[in-house]
């Protein structure tokens, strides 16, 4: 009989896809539709349709109901825009707005617009023309007030045309409603400090927390799923939903379906502790394994034995002197939910349960940290620099490359980090404008080339070939492109004292990713390479400035400013250590630069953040 059940529990679950998880198509639909008419839905959507003057950024991940409210926000929509490729122009970006436009509303034509753009040099008068005109098209087009719907903008992929974009959506706010949708946890090329320098700070955001459900709307799905249970029994189902779910969407979805779609009147507890179960997977490894340290995740888990928490409690038994901030973060993400009162915190079943699991510790310690890996002996390791001149070291000795092509070939190779790659790709990176027959044989020449190279500078036998896919033998190198990634890493995980152990990021920096190489295969990589680089320099400097290390702040930010003069938080943070300094030359040469740059490019004087900085270094310089 057991067996029966769980034969059929998994029938069930096979035909419901990842989609239909974050309450998508099929069966899902059943469950998700009823969304709308919950409290936390319909206070989400008024927020939306009610906002005008600001742009409503929905950076929740899809998983917490995004794509039931998306769709429920987009009936209201009268022009919906979708990037789904990068985009580097300015021009670029006009033309995808009007092939959008074209599909809805032909009346509304921006060829003249994108043309314009085209120059090769665009002014900031032209910017400025560019960006009230679409604007009032749009309004004109569309009527005022009305609702445009903006998804994709994490594949702007350059500071201009980001600029453009966030100087654009701030006037379409002024007379239109205008929503963005995007992945809290894949912003892709745009940091949280990227976003508030596009939307100039004028962005009302629905963050995931605000979409986790409340017990009267899961008791209000319960009701409406499973009308033909006893009211009591209907009452018990949505309390242990909320205990092993929390509020989130898809996962009381989920549960529902399946109970409903199936005539044994199965439990919730046995749905929730099946092995495998797509919820169980999709939060527990989503929302654990890359969001805290592992001294935060070992606290998690000697908390996972309770399924409320009171945060003196945690202080006082486990020792935490933080721990009320640590509570309040896990209740920003998701994974804690206020319970009856102010610091009283209610600890849904799925994660608890994932924490529990074997599984969940190899998900979670997946990866070896680069400081264990750097304490093996690097002895023998070929070294690797890739940021500004590109050197590839071996005991001292470079290989003599005897072909530009033969050095491109390898940096291909060292940029995929140990991935096997098809001879196909490499033709289409390296020879994309030959034939495939001559484009081959250049191929063959310059690997042979290449292994030739490396092994008269002692480096035999690095670079592989398995059934037709070639890579690096990466494990025999060291390279500064490691080190910043795993640099990235500790400081998305906040974890200083590994970081530490880590090379100086000023020392490893030397110019741009493959800055030898033009080719257009470097363009994307490059451009990526880039802004996490700006990423790890802003989080230090932010993070210097916090324990006081003001000198070391100012390098960091001075860094950054040099390959992102446009960034205003930075600017402020930079002329804040200058003053901290005693400095107020160098600050008030931020400042003059950075007033002269916004002036030039956009026309406007710098944000209130950096002259509010400005203002109080003067001060400071006053006083003292």
């Amino acid at each position: 009989m057991q067996d029966a059940l769980t034969k059929n529990i998994e029938h069930v679950k096979m035909k419901k896809t990842s989609r239909q998880i974050s309450g998508r198509g099929g069966a899902g639909m059943k469950t998700a539709e009823i969304l709308e008419k919950t409290k936390t839905f319909q206070a989400a959507e008024a927020d939306i349709l009610n906002n005008i003057g600001k742009i409503t950024q929905v950076d929740m991940p899809m998983e917490y109901g995004r794509v039931c409210l998306s769709e429920q926000v987009r009936k209201h929509a009268e022009l919906s825009f979708d990037l789904s490729h990068e985009v580097d122009t300015v021009e670029e970006f006009i033309r995808w707005m009007d092939e959008s436009i074209g599909n809805e509303r032909s009346s509304v034509n921006m060829k003249d617009l994108y043309e314009l753009a085209s120059a090769e040099t665009l002014l900031p008068e032209i910017k400025r023309y560019l960006t009230t005109e679409i604007a009032n098209r749009l309004a004109a087009g569309t009527g005022n007030g009305k609702l445009v719907s903006i998804s994709g903008i994490a594949y702007l992929n350059s500071r201009e045309v980001m600029f453009f974009a966030g100087r654009l959506l701030e006037k379409m706010a002024k007379s239109l409603r205008v929503v963005v949708w995007l992945d809290s946890k894949e912003q892709g090329n745009l940091s949280e400090n990227r976003l508030r320098e596009m939307f100039c700070g004028e962005i009302f955001r629905i963050r995931p927390e605000r979409m986790l459900l409340s017990p009267e709307d899961i008791r209000f799905l319960t009701d409406h799923r499973l009308p033909s249970r006893p009211e009591k029994e209907r009452r018990q189902i949505s309390e242990e939903l909320r205990s092993y779910f929390g509020g989130l969407p898809a996962g009381v979805c989920y549960a529902l379906d399946l109970m409903a779609d199936d005539e044994k009147k199965l439990s919730v507890e046995y749905l929730c502790t099946m092995k495998n179960h797509p919820v169980y997977e999709q939060y527990g490894r989503n929302c654990l394994t890359k969001r805290f340290t592992e001294k935060g995740l070992e606290i998690l888990k000697r908390l996972s034995d309770r399924k409320e928490i009171v945060g003196s409690s945690v202080r006082e038994e486990l020792k935490v002197q933080w721990a009320e901030e640590y509570l309040q973060v896990l209740k920003e993400e998701g994974i804690l939910l206020c319970a009856r009162e102010e610091n009283h915190y209610l600890f849904p079943g799925v994660f608890r349960d994932y924490l529990r699991d074997e599984r969940a510790e190899k998900n979670i310690c997946e990866c070896r940290s680069y400081g264990e890996d750097k304490a093996e002996s690097s002895m023998g390791k070929i070294m690797i620099s890739s940021f500004g001149s590109f050197h590839v070291r071996y005991h001292g000795e470079e290989p003599k490359w005897r072909t530009k092509k033969t050095k491109e070939l390898f940096a291909f190779l060292f940029n995929k980090q140990g991935v096997p790659v098809s001879r196909d790709m490499i033709l289409g990176s390296l020879w994309p404008e030959l034939e495939e027959d001559k484009a081959r044989k250049l191929f063959y020449t310059t690997m042979a080339y290449l292994r030739k190279n490396l092994k008269e500078a002692g480096m035999p036998e690095l670079v592989l070939c398995r059934k037709g896919m070639y890579f690096l033998d990466i494990s025999k190198t060291e390279s500064d492109y490691r080190a910043i990634m795993a640099i990235k890493e500790q400081l998305e995980k906040e974890n200083w004292q590994e970081l530490r152990k880590l090379p100086d990021i000023r020392r490893l920096y030397g110019g741009a990713y493959l800055e030898f190489c033009t080719e257009e295969w470097t363009y994307g990589i490059r451009a990526y390479m880039g802004r996490i680089v700006q990423q790890c320099l802003r989080s230090l400097g932010a993070y210097k400035m916090r324990t006081g290390e003001t000198a070391e702040a100012a390098e960091y930010l001075e860094l950054f400013r040099n390959e992102d003069p446009y960034s205003e938080d930075v600017a402020a943070m930079l002329i804040n250590a200058y003053g901290r300094l005693g400095d107020y030359k160098n600050a008030s040469r931020v400042y003059r630069d950075f007033e002269e740059l916004f002036r030039k490019e956009f026309g406007e004087k710098p944000g209130d953040e950096v002259q509010k900085a400005f203002a109080g270094c003067r001060k400071e310089r006053r006083c003292g």
